[in-house]
């Protein structure tokens, strides 16, 4: 699809909010033309699964955020729309290789290089997208946030006890046997690693460059349009 193949040509050159604006004005398109091959370029296809082809852009866009604040500009931007463009911007959370972390480890990644992370900035952010997340339905997303938020309390603002409440609010919502809320737990301060990603982000990075490279391949042959 022409259109896709522009946006996902602009991967790191938008603003947030104009992103999510185009996509909804092709999501419109799609889905209220009368045109079959434009219907039909609503959704993808990856082998015997089946998604939104805005979700996967989206997902593309997500990753190459630059910044934290990119994120939550682009949730926020999200939360001004219909429901069903919400559902079709995060239906890559049905394919197996995808998982919330898509969503959010990108620009975490780059700020963390840049060592531009400031924890009393950039985790309330991440408090902000667990509350939009939540009001969505989508709670693994939203505990997913509530992670990155205990995290850079925890590692990058030297405050356990605040990255402590932090999960202990989130499990209220999350239930007290969350696994990855469990993980994220503050680790006494000699057993962290100091260098490097925090060890209890960096077991997810791996999976994610290769869920970006099926998501990339979405122009190529790994995706292909419902027959």
């Amino acid at each position: 699809m022409v259109l896709s193949k522009s946006v996902s040509g602009m991967i790191g050159r938008w603003k947030p909010s104009d992103l999510i604006g185009y996509l909804y004005r092709m999501f419109e398109v799609a889905r209220t033309t009368r045109h079959e091959e434009l219907r039909d370029a609503y959704n993808v296809r990856h082998g015997d699964q089946q998604t939104s082809s805005f979700g996967i852009m989206f997902a593309l866009h997500a990753q190459g955020f630059m910044k934290i604040s990119d994120t939550l500009e682009a949730f926020s931007a999200i939360d001004e729309y219909p429901e069903n463009f919400r559902q079709a911007i995060f239906d890559a959370l049905t394919l197996r290789e995808m998982d919330s972390e898509m969503y959010v480890n990108g620009p975490w990644l780059r700020e963390h290089t840049a060592n531009s992370i400031d924890a009393a900035v950039h985790a309330p952010m991440y408090s902000k997208i667990a509350d939009i997340a939540r009001n969505w339905g989508l709670d693994d997303l939203a505990v997913t946030a509530a992670k990155y938020e205990a995290v850079i309390l925890d590692e990058y603002g030297n405050a356990p006890d605040k990255a402590k409440a932090a999960l202990e609010d989130a499990r209220t919502w999350a239930g007290p046997d969350n696994w990855v809320l469990l993980r994220s737990a503050p680790r006494p301060r000699s057993n962290i690693a100091r260098k490097g990603f925090p060890k209890r982000c960096r077991s997810s990075n791996v999976s994610r460059k290769v869920t970006l490279n099926h998501l990339r391949s979405k122009e190529h042959s790994h995706f292909e349009r419902p027959g």
